[in-house]
C-alpha cells in the first residue's frame, strides 16, 4: 500500500512538472522562391490547394484565417477583385502520414522499509567468569529503499501535420508563374489539426515569400500564452 501510495505521488508530480514545463513542438519548414513580382505587389486572392476542397469548406475557411492573417503580417494584401490580384495563394493542409514506433524505457521502484521495532540481546562474562543477559530495543526508521525496475514496452503514434501555402501569378500570359512556396511540417502524437495550426502559421509565417535555403527546424512551446492569444486573435478576426 505503501509503495502503491509513493508511485502514485511520483506520478503527480511529473505530470505537474511536465504541465509546468510544457512540452516543445518541433517544426520543419522550407520555404523557396522565384523571380518576384515587378514592383512588389503583394495583392492576392486565396483559392484551396487541397484536390475536392472548395473554399466554401468549413475547414478551409478556418484555416484561411490564418493564412490571411500569417499574410498580412508580411506585407500582403487581399484583393477585393479577385482578377485583379498580383497573385493566387493556394493554401494546402492536412495529416500526411502516421508512423508506428515503439518506445522501450525503463523506471526505477521503490518501497518503504523500516518502521519496525528489534529487539537486540547481548552476553556479557564478568571478571569472575559470570554470564550476564542483557536486551534493548532499537527503532529503525522508516526509509525508502530501491527495490529494482519496472520496464515498459509503449507503442506510440506520430502523426504528421502540415501547412503549405504557394504564390504563383498568371504574368500576363495563360501560363501560371511560381513566384514562391513555404510549408511547414511537425510530427505529433496529436492529430487534431484544429488545435496545431496556430503553431504551424506561428512557425510558417517569417518565411513566407522567402528562400530559407534548407529546412529550417525551430521549436514552440505547447499551451504558450502567445499561440493562446494568436488562436483567440485570428479565430476573432474571422
Amino acid at each position: 500500500m505503501k509503495a502503491l501510495l509513493y508511485k502514485t505521488s511520483i506520478v503527480l508530480i511529473s505530470l505537474l512538472l511536465l504541465t509546468a514545463c510544457g512540452k516543445k513542438l518541433i517544426l520543419h519548414i522550407d520555404a523557396i522562391k522565384g523571380q518576384p513580382l515587378g514592383g512588389g505587389e503583394k495583392s492576392y486572392v486565396l483559392k484551396s490547394g487541397l484536390k475536392n476542397i472548395a473554399e466554401g469548406d468549413l475547414y478551409f475557411q478556418e484555416f484561411s484565417a490564418y493564412a490571411h492573417h500569417i499574410l498580412k503580417q508580411q506585407g500582403y494584401t487581399v484583393s477585393q477583385e479577385g482578377d485583379e490580384a498580383a497573385l493566387t495563394i493556394y493554401l494546402s493542409y492536412g495529416v500526411s502520414g502516421t508512423k508506428v514506433t515503439r518506445h522501450r524505457y525503463s523506471t526505477p521502484t521503490y518501497d518503504f522499509v523500516g518502521g519496525d521495532t528489534v529487539t537486540i540481546h547481548t552476553s556479557s562474562v564478568n571478571a569472575e567468569g559470570d554470564q550476564t543477559m542483557s536486551s534493548q530495543q532499537v527503532y529503525i526508521p522508516v526509509r525508502l529503499k530501491q527495490t529494482g525496475r519496472e520496464f515498459h514496452n509503449e507503442k506510440i503514434m506520430l502523426h504528421t501535420l502540415y501547412l503549405k501555402l504557394e504564390a504563383e501569378s498568371m504574368a500576363g500570359s495563360n501560363n501560371p508563374i511560381a513566384r514562391w512556396r513555404a510549408s511547414v511540417e511537425t510530427s505529433s502524437t496529436n492529430k487534431d489539426l484544429r488545435n496545431l495550426m496556430p503553431y504551424l502559421a506561428t512557425a510558417l509565417q517569417p518565411y513566407l515569400g522567402k528562400d530559407t535555403g534548407e529546412v529550417v527546424v525551430t521549436t514552440l512551446k505547447e499551451r504558450s500564452p502567445e499561440i493562446v492569444n494568436f488562436k483567440n486573435r485570428v479565430l476573432n478576426e474571422k
